[in-house]
């Protein structure tokens, strides 16, 4: 028995590729059970109020994170040598150490607790700890760039395992606590810092900062403003779904969405979180020197995920009959039918944002221009759902499908980017 595992773990890292897919992968495994065996144990401790206000929070922070580094530690993995990694990594530092630290100066100015309060008409919880939520955030996507250009997804694993440990033991400890929404938030905060200081070990810090090279910045200057541009969009895109969904509904029901979303995801992100780090570092290498091999390698990793999808989604359809019998007290009632209702945005998002590559091909442009038709198609979903009074899960269904245009288009222009690629090449 010992020998055949050991055989088919040979086989499943017989690769770079795969091996370091085998690392995150086993790390999400590990990382997505316990947030499933510990969601029945926090719905009993939190309301889902304090699971809505805690969303909410982070939703907003992501905003902020989309530009905050100005997205430089996405040219990392496909920059063309050491001293340019060094630059990018301080330039990315540097920026988003000016964004937060202007976002807390912001914040602790009378009045303007709520800075987006023109699209927002009710106060962002807990605002003035945004800032450190941003940083620590982008500190950990800036050293797992560093990670993805040297291949090497063992660092990147381990600091997961920390930063779900740190998490889980934050939130229960916040419900034995009644801390409520300021726990939920502080233990992200936390889970974050020490996820980004296990990353910083294994990074060799003195060889990670550099002088910042004029001809480096002015390079990759251009690149960092569209990548930036494709990263406040795409969040925007992730994000519109909840936000709008505050603009109307409680934050009990909010909350009760952030669950569900929780829980059907799980399975899904136990596979696209390892995928994605991977096919990112793998596409880098060969848009540059096989794109022909890489559009291959794509439709095949989109074919296997689809397949693998139907069974997956089947499962997590079916277990939403019991969820609300798992996560127990009758505030949950609703928790089932919203998890279905969000089922086709999850589905959509397993198979297309894993492999997602514009950035190696520099076409940006692209995934800005799919992502505005997705967050349009759902502004006009939560329009028409609104208008016709429809009833909470009813919205998220609507909305839920609307978002796949947005990634069916985003697919449609990977294949017409790619096929640019090879033509250049010819």
């Amino acid at each position: 028995m010992k020998s055949l595992i050991a055989g088919i773990r040979a086989k499943v890292t017989a690769t770079s590729f795969r091996r370091n897919i085998f690392l995150l992968v086993r790390a999400n495994a590990v990382t997505q059970m316990a947030t499933l065996l510990a969601t029945p144990i926090l719905t009993r401790l939190l309301p889902p109020e304090a699971f809505g206000m805690a969303g909410i929070f982070i939703a907003y922070g992501g905003l902020v994170c989309a530009f905050a580094s100005l997205r430089f530690e996405w040219s990392i993995p496909s920059a063309r040598d050491e001293d340019e990694v060094r630059s990018l990594v301080t330039m990315s530092f540097l920026s988003s150490i000016f964004v937060s630290t202007a976002l807390f100066v912001l914040l602790m100015v009378p009045d303007r607790v709520r800075p987006f309060a023109f699209i927002y008409s009710k106060p962002i919880p807990f605002a003035p700890l945004i800032p450190f939520f941003v940083f620590c955030t982008s500190a950990t996507a800036i050293l797992t760039a560093v990670h993805v250009r040297s291949r090497n997804m063992s660092p990147v694993s381990r600091s997961r395992y920390w930063q779900s440990g740190v998490l889980l033991a934050g939130n229960l400890t916040s419900g034995v606590a009644n801390f409520n929404a300021l726990g939920l938030i502080l233990s992200n905060i936390l889970a974050s810092t020490i996820s980004a200081i296990s990353l910083f070990e294994k990074a060799q810090i003195s060889e990670l900062f550099g002088k910042v090279s004029r001809s480096t910045a002015k390079a990759y200057l251009s690149e960092a403003s569209a990548s930036t541009t494709v990263s406040v969009v795409n969040t925007t895109f992730t994000s519109c779904l909840p936000l709008l969904l505050a603009l109307r509904y409680s934050a009990q029901e909010i909350g009760i969405y952030f669950v569900a979303m929780r829980l059907i995801n799980s399975p899904a992100a136990l596979l696209s979180g390892g995928i994605s780090s991977s096919f990112w570092g793998e596409a880098a290498e060969l848009a540059k020197s096989d794109p022909t091999k890489l559009r291959k390698l794509y439709l095949k990793t989109i074919k296997t995920l689809a397949l693998f999808s139907l069974p997956l989604f089947s499962a997590a359809l079916a277990a939403t009959i019991v969820l609300p019998h798992i996560l127990g007290k009758r505030d949950w009632a609703d928790v089932g039918v919203i998890a279905a209702a969000c089922m086709p945005q999850v589905a959509a998002g397993f198979i297309f944002s894993s492999t997602n590559h514009l950035i190696v091909y520099g076409r940006q442009g692209y995934q800005v221009f799919s992502d505005l038709i997705a967050i349009c198609a759902s502004m006009l979903a939560f329009y028409f759902a609104t208008t016709m009074d429809a009833s909470f899960p009813m919205t998220i269904l609507v909305m839920s499908a609307a978002s796949i245009l947005g990634y069916t288009i985003r697919f449609l222009l990977h294949l017409k980017a790619n096929t640019e690629a090879i033509n250049v090449r010819i």
